[in-house]
């Protein structure tokens, strides 16, 4: 049974032994953009730990791009963190001030000194501050601490990065990701609707990695902070390893075993096998900033609703406004309305009075005429001209009530738009997701700045 639902099992004793010993170990691109998230003690044990595989590592193209794409915004982000945390003092320091304010008579305490005491201790605060941020953008300049760890990852992958695939090759492969995205198909379709990068990155990463365990017909361990559903199976709030389907796939293309593990896993697993001894602080901190990462891919996801939500809303928004008259063509159509209004009323006192000088003719001549037969006659045909002539502008009337049936419903349209329709749910929803991707904003902004 093993053998036929082998996704559905934890990798065998055999197994694990198989792919830690011969296995080829590929790091995703988040878990090497952390490297620069980290405190140099952490940093250290863990690339020590990974040049203890050294041989086994293998960094596929996607990757590389991805990481060299986005490391000098991981970079420069930790230096927002200065800012915030001089305003967060500032305020701190107006409230404490304002707070004195409530006992400036109070026959103790003394609201001089109190401020002046403040204002020393927020100065000493702030020269601390200056001088830290100032040994920080030292650290972003030359041969300094990023520059140290982007020269070590470099180090560490040379000679060990995949070719990548061809223009023609990416564009099966973005073909092929479209379908299977839509039939939910791991990896991948949680990034369907990406609004920044390639929605297909992780798809193009499982290709080259299968590409490349085929052609070395060797196991592979996945290291991934990524913990969405289209990579990891994932049951009431557990994750119970890689998706079935990953298994299956990799499986019948190599013929050999794929296993995932999150940075911290990868981590205690790695040292017990190369009995290689790091801080529980670095454990610790990994496992923090791995916590961050998942906080982070939950806000850019729902940023990327909101910013599809917005977008719609204004869309519709715009569409309704362009499709309501405006106030001069509101005009117009309330005088058309009215031309149609006299225009019925005038084809019907038409044919009133045709009726009773039909009536008349037939009866024997209207009141006070003398009327031969032959002149009765002629009144008659002359009345049923009158008649077919009037039966041709009958059948215009239902052309007219046609045109104001139109009418009514474009006015009722903009009386509608205008007061609490469509329109106004529209901009509502609009300003509420507007509203919502500030505060994501945000706290994008300070989870960056934390790290």
């Amino acid at each position: 049974m093993r053998d036929v639902f082998r996704a559905f099992y934890p990798p065998s004793d055999s197994e694990f032994e198989h792919l830690w010993s011969d296995g080829i170990i590929v790091l995703d691109t988040n878990t090497l953009l952390n490297f620069f998230r980290y405190t140099p003690e952490t940093r250290d044990d863990f690339f020590r730990v990974l040049e203890s595989f050294a041989d086994g590592l293998w960094l596929p193209y996607q990757v590389g791009l991805e990481f060299q794409q986005s490391r000098l915004a991981v970079i420069n982000s930790t230096g927002e963190a200065f800012e915030t945390v001089r305003k967060a003092a500032k305020t701190a320091k107006d409230g404490l001030k304002a707070s004195f304010d409530a006992y400036s008579n109070h026959p103790t305490l003394d609201r001089g000194k109190l401020v002046e005491e403040v204002e020393k201790l927020f100065k000493s605060f702030e020269a601390n501050l200056a001088k830290t941020e100032q040994a920080h953008k030292r650290s972003l300049q030359g041969k300094n601490d990023p520059e140290r760890t982007f020269a070590r990852i470099t180090n560490l992958f040379e000679g060990r990065v995949g070719s990548g695939f061809s223009e023609q090759e990416l564009g099966q492969i973005r073909s092929e990701g479209q379908g299977r995205y839509e039939k939910k198909v791991p990896p991948g379709f949680k990034d369907a609707n990406k609004t920044t990068g390639d929605p297909y990155g992780d798809l193009i990463v499982w290709k080259e990695i299968i590409r490349q365990a085929a052609a070395s017909q060797k196991p592979v361990i996945f290291v991934t902070g990524d913990v969405k559903e289209d990579w990891w199976r994932r049951e009431q709030g557990h994750t119970y390893g890689p998706r079935p389907e990953l298994v299956d796939e990799f499986w019948a293309g190599v013929q050999q075993r794929i296993h995932f593990y999150e940075p911290l896993q990868f981590l205690r697993f790695a040292t017990k096998r190369r009995q290689v001894s790091i801080s529980d602080q670095s454990f610790d901190e990994v496992e923090q900033v791995a916590e961050a990462e998942r906080l982070r891919d939950v806000l850019l996801r729902r940023r990327e609703d909101l910013v599809r939500e917005a977008r719609v809303r204004r869309r519709e928004m715009e569409r309704q406004q362009r499709a309501l008259p405006s106030d001069a063509r509101r005009s117009e159509l309330l005088e058309e309305l009215s031309a149609i209004d006299e225009a019925e009323r005038h084809i019907r006192n038409e044919q009133k009075a045709l009726d009773a000088r039909l009536s008349a003719a037939l009866g024997g001549g209207l009141a006070g005429e003398d009327v031969t037969g032959e002149k009765r006659h002629e009144q008659l045909r002359t009345r049923i001209h009158q008649q077919e002539r009037l039966e041709r502008r009958l059948a215009d009337l239902g052309s007219l009530r046609e045109r104001r049936n139109e009418i009514e419903r474009q006015l009722l349209a903009t009386h509608r738009s205008r007061d609490d329709e469509p329109s106004s749910f529209n901009q509502v929803r609009w300003m509420e997701a507007e509203r919502e991707l500030k505060k994501v904003e945000r706290a994008l902004r300070e989870l960056d700045e934390s790290l």
